[in-house]
């Protein structure tokens, strides 16, 4: 062995959970198999995991030390080794360089950049080698062919811990090309984010139609998941995606019906001489949102083509308006009315010349 490397390790395993687990106080065993044991107390929203890997090999029989992780919240972990207190000095063997455990949690970020870290990742060989207490004899645990993500995988389905934001880029592809297979609609999407909204926000507004989730709404669905028995993850599954919906539905339901969009319209003219020769100009709003708006843009189109003096007819909700200029040698006007026809038929009446009439229906 190289000489003892004192490098600072972040995640060791925090005497009193190591205390409560050592114990057995209330633990129930949730997964034990040939890689990992899986054990911890209270509801699945919200309980702490003890996470025992099992070695391929050990040197010391069942008296050799086993190496633990102990979740906190979704995103902190502590790691040790099993029944602490039968063990002194315990170290991590790697490549002939060794580490040695110190007492600190750990975030996930932290962990994924500590030698421990490192060591699980690279899939490659190392040891958890420590003296008995009882007997100062050297005892070892070997591990070998990790497999991390799928450690991972094992126990985010047990434990409301964020185990995803340490697996490696490809599981993740894996997880979003899951949810894009489910060929969501923007109007599932549309309830999936209302409910989320509703849950962390507290906002019960009908969202706007989109196409994917945001960093923020995607946030929100791995607390949602953690916190209702399901992996904490970014990503959407078919069952948290029927599950969000149906809520999204409810909310739905129970939402005011949506105010009606107001639609205006108007026109306006405006009659002036220059020179002792009659000028005429008309305008036409289009349909807007409100009375006022339409009458604005009727006169600033009426102002637009030359009028001093424009003034609005009026401005409707429903129904048709329409105005037109004409002229003939002796003077000119304008005329309008709610039918096309009959504002053409009252400028002919006139003597004048009649522009076909501009304007418009709202039914």
């Amino acid at each position: 062995m190289s000489r003892l490397m004192q490098l600072r390790f972040v995640g060791m395993i925090a005497c009193a959970a190591t205390a409560m687990f050592a114990s057995g106080a209330g633990a129930e065993v949730f997964l034990s198999d040939a890689k990992l044991e899986i054990s911890g107390s209270g509801p699945r929203s919200s309980r702490s995991c003890m996470i025992a890997f099992v070695p391929t090999q050990t040197h010391g029989g069942s008296q050799a030390p086993r190496l633990t992780f102990v979740t906190d919240g979704m995103d902190r972990l502590s790691f040790g080794v099993e029944n602490e207190a039968q063990f002194a000095n315990p170290v991590f063997v790697q490549n002939n360089a060794r580490v040695a455990f110190r007492t600190d949690k750990a975030s996930t970020r932290q962990f994924l950049t500590s030698e421990m870290g490192k060591m699980f990742r690279s899939q490659q060989l190392f040891f958890v080698t420590a003296k008995r207490s009882d007997s100062s004899k050297y005892v070892s645990s070997r591990y070998d062919n990790l497999d991390f993500d799928a450690l991972l995988a094992a126990i985010e389905k047990h434990c409301p811990f964020d185990a995803e934001s340490m697996m490696s880029d490809a599981a993740i592809s894996a997880r979003e090309r899951a949810e894009q297979a489910l060929r969501l609609s923007d109007s599932d999407l549309k309830m999936i984010r209302w409910a989320l909204s509703k849950r962390y926000s507290g906002s019960s507004a009908e969202p706007e139609l989109r196409s994917s989730l945001s960093g923020v709404e995607r946030n929100y669905l791995k607390q949602y998941a953690a916190a209702n028995g399901f992996p904490a993850s970014l990503y959407l599954t078919g069952d948290l995606a029927n599950r969000l919906r149906s809520e999204g539905s409810t909310l739905a339901a129970l939402a005011p019906p949506p105010k009606p969009v107001e639609r205006w319209n108007s026109v306006a003219g405006a009659v002036w001489k220059v020179r002792g020769r009659v000028r005429v100009a008309i305008g036409y709003s289009g349909i807007v949102s409100s009375e006022s708006e339409a009458k604005t843009i009727a006169l600033a189109q009426c102002r637009s083509a030359g009028g001093p003096n424009c003034k609005a007819t009026g401005a409707w909700s429903s129904g048709c308006v329409y105005i037109t200029v004409g002229s003939n040698t002796r003077g000119a006007g304008w005329n309008s009315s709610a039918d096309y026809d009959e504002t053409l038929r009252k400028c002919r009446a006139n003597g004048y010349n009649c522009k076909p009439p501009i304007g418009g229906c709202i039914y």
